[in-house]
Order: C-alpha cells, then sequence, then structure tokens
C-alpha cells in the first residue's frame, strides 16, 4: 500500500518532543526511532552498554 502526504494525520500520530517535524505512528515506532537516535556502542564485542551523554564520548570511547 502506497502512502501519500494526505494520509497523514498528525492527530493520530505522536510527535517528537526534540525533532517537531518528527512522528511516529504508535509508541513501538516511537521505541524504535529513539533507540536509533541513542548514543551507544554498536562495536561487535563492545562490553559498552552504557548511552552516552554527546557525540564527543561516544567518539573518544570508540577511539579507544
Amino acid at each position: 500500500m502506497k502512502l501519500v502526504w494526505d494520509d497523514f494525520n498528525p492527530k493520530e500520530s505522536i510527535q517528537d518532543r526534540e525533532d517537531p517535524s518528527i512522528f511516529y505512528e504508535d509508541s513501538k515506532a516511537k521505541a524504535a526511532g529513539m533507540e536509533l537516535r541513542s548514543l551507544q556502542c554498536l562495536m561487535y564485542n563492545c562490553q559498552s552498554t552504557q548511552a552516552f551523554p554527546n557525540v564527543e564520548s561516544l567518539r573518544r570511547h570508540l577511539e579507544q
């Protein structure tokens, strides 16, 4: 099914708090979107499970 902009109803979606141009279809989609935006190390076998507070701290972690 192809969706077009006119099919979008902002009243039936969840708007992102940090970026008002982002809308999520439901809470499951929002959780997935927030996980993608989190600053976590995705290197294979990395023992760190923390979410880094900013890009610079993640960059330093990756350099180590």
